[in-house]
């Protein structure tokens, strides 16, 4: 996707786009660009006039690859690939989440885009089980520590999607870290949307990556602009460090059945490994 990000680079999405328009440009008329047709901006870079194959994948509009009869659960995911319309065989995945369909179909398309049998790659996708800091149990047990690198709203409401399919009609926890200030101020209004699936959302202070403060963007300022912008039902606090996130988390009492992500890319997973050693058999000590 083509989304607002990398704020301490780039003054706004146009100028994203325009970025992403350069490269495309330069890929050699025998190379292949391969985009998300269910992404507006991949749409429009697309209709440009390129020098280079496209190819389109999705899963809602009408692509060159598509994912059909996608099914999806906490231990991964089952889908039939279509190229042009045609089957091609069925995926299995080892890693949850409709995003990880989306990131395969991707891939195959520019496998075939380079020449590989698509087809005899299916059946070592399962064999994939995930990487560090992408939904990463850490403690399985009656209740679940994952922690995620995702910081976007875009990769934060996919991170819960997955976790939702983990619960049945237990809690979601959330400690977020947000990431660096120029980000936070501008993707302001995003958060609270992406929110909206957890039950309860602790939010850090910002994880500055060697940024300048901006007066007024703050930890404490998210967190209550994300509490106006969510359902009622879901509780939103401020905890200014790691260890009093951890604190607050375990005064909530989670139980079995539920879920506790620790989302952020600065370094929110050391709440993940703090509530390790305080979880016992996956249950408070």
């Amino acid at each position: 996707n083509i989304e607002a990000d990398h704020l301490d680079h780039f003054g706004d999405i146009e100028e994203i786009y325009r970025a992403f328009l350069g490269l495309a440009e330069k890929i050699p008329e025998d190379g292949i660009l391969v985009l998300n047709a269910d992404d507006p901006r991949c749409r429009r870079l697309a209709s440009e006039r390129l020098k280079c194959r496209v190819a389109t994948f999705g899963l809602v509009r009408p692509a060159d690859y598509q994912a059909k009869w996608v099914r999806t659960g906490p231990s991964g995911s089952r889908f039939v690939v279509c190229k042009w319309g045609r089957e091609v065989g069925e995926a299995r995945l080892s890693i949850p989440g409709r995003h990880n369909v989306e990131n395969v179909l991707g891939a195959l398309a520019l496998c075939d885009g380079l020449g590989l049998d698509i087809e005899g790659l299916l059946p070592a996708l399962p064999k994939f089980k995930g990487m560090r800091r992408r939904f990463e149990p850490v403690v399985v047990g009656p209740v679940t520590v994952i922690d995620d690198y995702g910081h976007h709203p875009t990769e934060i409401q996919a991170v819960l999607l997955c976790a939702r399919q983990l619960v049945k009609g237990g809690r979601i926890f959330v400690v977020f870290q947000p990431h660096r200030f120029s980000r936070t101020k501008f993707l302001a209004s995003e958060f609270p949307p992406a929110f909206s699936l957890a039950d309860v959302v602790i939010v850090t202070e910002i994880y500055g990556a060697f940024e300048e403060p901006i007066p007024g963007v703050t930890g404490a300022w998210l967190a209550e602009h994300i509490a106006r912008g969510t359902p009622k039902c879901v509780e939103v606090e401020y905890a200014p460090t790691i260890e009093e996130a951890v604190e607050k988390v375990l005064a909530k009492g989670p139980s079995e059945g539920e879920v506790i992500l620790t989302v952020g890319a600065g370094d929110v997973y050391k709440v993940a490994h703090l509530l390790r050693r305080r979880l016992k058999g996956g249950l408070q000590e």
